[in-house]
């Protein structure tokens, strides 16, 4: 009987320790280096605008980022003062949007796809933070795709 227990426990400790690392692999990652923090964070939103689709976002938490156009890419002139130029590549079958920090803060973004009917058949999620300097860091992503 002291033999099925032990098993017990052991049993419980391991199902116990898998539950935690997946719990653990799904949450926002720690903070990642200063240089891999951005300015402007671009959103890539697949959909389908010719076949019916249509797509919205939400943030968790009001104020911490919003939308913008994409960044300015600066460029020299034979010797003359920098100007900026927009670059705004759009892939097939979707969208770029680009936000930027505009406080400190975390909050989850989400964009949800959803067909003609009303259906929703993908969504995109996105943890983020700002940082005091206004750069935005991804700590973690997730998707599904319905279709």
């Amino acid at each position: 009987m002291r033999n099925k227990n032990i098993w017990a426990v052991i049993l419980f400790g391991v199902v116990f320790m898998a539950l935690f690392i997946t719990a653990c692999s799904n949450a926002p990652s720690a903070d990642p280096p200063e240089n891999q923090r951005l300015e402007y964070l671009p959103v890539y939103i697949a959909w389908d605008g010719a076949g019916g689709e249509s797509w919205d976002y939400e943030v968790s938490v009001e104020g911490i980022i919003e939308e913008s156009g994409p960044p300015p890419v600066s460029e020299s002139i034979e010797g003359d003062d920098a100007i900026d130029i927009f670059v705004d590549d759009e892939m097939p079958g979707g969208r770029i949007l680009w936000f930027i920090g505009v406080s400190p803060g975390d909050t989850t973004l989400t964009f949800t796809t959803k067909n003609e009917g009303g259906e929703t058949v993908g969504t995109q999620t996105y943890a983020i933070r700002v940082y005091k300097d206004l750069k935005i860091a991804l700590l973690n992503e997730e998707s599904t795709d319905n279709r």
